[in-house]
């Protein structure tokens, strides 16, 4: 039953992913996004081992939910409702940690400032700059999660972001200079990287001993 229950589990995370990168190619927002904080609530409760970490995920779930609908149907990530998130997750990681507080510290200063130094770059070549907000975005997540899985979640956000703008480049929807939201796509990659980057880097690291 616990094999079945994983499977389910398992199947539905993958099913919210397929839902997530369809909305944000069609630019749909509450219907499919509803569907997958439903998900998303269900994956966490089965996937995340520490009851504790709980009281921080389930928030953070539907702050990213609420910024991806922002994101499609506004081109924007409030700062309403990033920066109080920051002050809370502040407080709440004093309390509770898994890891050393300065992983966390380390996790906002890397997650904000690689998406700044991103931006930064883009100016000075002239073209499109990452919006602040998902400059903001990455440094909340980075504060939630430690530096570890705040550079997994930027790996995984760019490549499925990539890979959906190649899409539907390729598909005539998008133009090359097109906007695309990326607050999604990070939500999306934070998800994954909750949910499953602490078994991927045991793996990872595991793989390099063998070899």
């Amino acid at each position: 039953m616990n094999r079945f229950l994983r499977f389910a589990v398992g199947a539905s995370f993958i099913v919210e992913t397929v839902i997530v990168i369809v909305a944000a190619a069609a630019e749909s927002t509450v219907p499919s996004f509803t569907l997958a904080t439903g998900i998303s609530f269900a994956a966490a409760t089965y996937f995340v081992a520490d009851s504790r970490e709980l009281w921080l995920i389930y928030p953070l779930i539907s702050i990213l939910v609420i910024l991806s609908v922002s994101d499609l149907k506004y081109r924007l990530l409030p700062n309403k409702i990033i920066l109080p998130a920051m002050g809370l997750y502040l407080a709440v990681r004093l309390w509770i940690h898994e890891l050393p507080i300065w992983e966390y510290l380390l996790g906002f200063l890397v997650g904000g400032g690689v998406l700044f130094l991103v931006s930064y770059a883009s100016v000075r070549l002239g073209k499109s700059a990452m919006g602040g907000g998902d400059i903001k975005l990455m440094a909340l997540l980075g504060l939630v999660m430690g530096v570890k899985l705040i550079l997994l979640t930027l790996a995984f956000s760019s490549f499925i972001g990539c890979l959906i703008g190649l899409l539907m480049i390729g598909v005539g929807r998008l133009k090359r200079e097109s906007f695309i939201p990326f607050g999604p796509f990070i939500a999306l990659g934070a998800m994954i990287a909750l949910l499953f980057g602490n078994h991927l880097l045991v793996w990872y690291w595991n793989l390099f001993a063998i070899i």
